[in-house]
């Protein structure tokens, strides 16, 4: 699910079941892991990764793996 005002940047990846809220904004280069679940209005750096069933509730910075 990707809902309003999402900004997802080129060549990345978004995997099955994951939750992209609202006004959230994906760097270019980033993996989204399955069931995963975004905060609304939250930041992901260019080239992150974020693991899969995780919830992030805060800005991710560039290049960085976050597995929760």
């Amino acid at each position: 699910v990707i809902e309003h005002d999402v900004r997802i940047g080129n060549h990345c990846h978004v995997s099955t079941n994951a939750v992209i809220n609202g006004a959230v904004q994906v760097g270019d280069g980033c993996f989204i892991g399955s069931a995963s679940a975004l905060k609304e209005g939250i930041k992901v750096g260019e080239g992150a990764l974020i693991a899969m069933g995780v919830t992030v509730r805060r800005d991710i910075s560039a290049g960085r793996r976050y597995m929760g």
